[in-house]
């Protein structure tokens, strides 16, 4: 289908319905490994805890190395994001990606917890249920900030993710800036010292 056809409601709506699907496989695949049995749970507040930082750290490494570092598929498919910021078919470039993409993207963070697991940390099903918690809320807020109805108390993510879009340095988050402040200060530090 030629994009460049579709008029707003069109895009919006076919982006939203893919969003949903992104976010349904994560779930579903969410739920195989959890019961796959190579998932420990001994820990799982833990695991809970550590997995929201860990998704967090996760989705700041992501888009700051991997969708602006590289020039890989990645990396073409979040520049389309970028160029088609404010046009009518926004809505079809805002996810993260097809549901392929989340299958990998959750077998590639399962496997450490799994080993972490095998060796008794027991973490894995709070992390696990963190990530998969995490990825579904950042579809969903992401694709409010662009398109929906974002509640006026987030109005601030909208302010910040806006400014990446502008070309402002160091704002790559979209849930919650941790590391993008902590970039800042280490550099606002590094400054004070020279």
């Amino acid at each position: 289908m030629d994009a460049s056809l579709l008029r707003e409601p069109e895009a919006t709506a076919i982006g939203r319905r893919k969003i949903r699907n992104s976010q349904a496989t994560a779930l579903v695949v969410g739920g195989l490994l959890l019961a796959s049995g190579w998932i420990g749970w001994s820990r799982w507040p833990l695991g809970l805890v550590l997995g929201l930082l860990y998704s967090n750290a996760f989705e700041y490494v992501m888009h700051r190395v991997l969708l602006h570092g590289t020039t890989g598929y990645l990396h073409q498919g979040h520049e389309r994001h970028h160029i088609t910021w404010g046009r009518e078919d926004e809505g079809l470039y805002v996810r993260f990606g097809p549901p392929v993409a989340v299958v990998a993207l959750l077998a590639v963070n399962s496997l450490p917890l799994a080993l972490l697991d095998r060796l008794g940390a027991g973490i894995g099903g709070g992390a696990l249920i963190a990530f998969v918690a995490y990825y579904a809320l950042y579809e969903d807020l992401h694709w409010r900030i662009h398109l929906g109805r974002l509640p006026a108390w987030l109005g601030w993510m909208r302010k910040h993710h806006f400014a990446h879009h502008r070309g402002t340095p160091g704002k790559y988050s979209v849930l919650v800036p941790l590391w993008d402040w902590l970039e800042q200060e280490s550099g606002d530090r590094s400054q004070e010292t020279e």
